[in-house]
């Protein structure tokens, strides 16, 4: 969720209080996406988030699973965010750095948004933005303790990585 341009643009919209819900689809390679399953999916979620009232400072994240042609109709789920990390590799090309991440190789806590998607089900979680980097429960918004101390600035060194192959 925090590399996805799809939820930033959407997360932005709800720092601006505009509701928003963001739509993403799971591409399991080599499979081909049909659009009009897709289309039909997202009209079915749409059609009931549509019909929900908005909350302040909260969006909709949905993934959409990919499934193998002729498979029965997935059933939307809603469910809590995923926590497990991106397992990701980092490269140096020149003076360029690169990460590559392998979306089907994510751990899958179970009832998660991940788990729901990979498990062939659409997955609606409601996104409240309190709850975005703290710790706690992101659907209700509690926070343990007091207030974050704000990010340190990252200084990429790739000398510092670890299991990582360069070239």
């Amino acid at each position: 969720m925090y590399i996805s341009g799809t939820v930033a643009a959407v997360r932005e919209a709800a720092m601006h209080g505009i509701p928003g819900v963001a739509i993403s689809h799971w591409i399991k390679r080599p499979w081909e996406i049909d659009w009009e399953i897709a289309t039909r999916w997202t009209s079915r979620v749409l059609a009931d988030l549509l019909n929900r009232e908005a909350k302040s400072g909260c969006f909709w994240n949905v993934n959409l699973p990919h499934l193998a042609p002729q498979s029965a109709e997935p059933e939307i789920v809603f469910c809590r965010p995923s926590t497990q990390p991106l397992p990701v590799v980092y490269r140096q090309e020149g003076e360029y750095f690169y990460y590559v991440g392998e979306y089907g190789s994510r751990d899958r806590a179970l009832g998660t948004d991940v788990d729901v998607c990979f498990g062939g089900n659409i997955a609606v979680t409601e996104i409240s933005l309190g709850s975005i980097g703290a710790s706690g429960d992101a659907r209700t918004n509690r926070s343990k303790g007091g207030p974050k101390s704000p990010p340190k600035k990252f200084k990429f060194n790739p000398e510092k990585l670890t299991n990582i192959k360069f070239g």
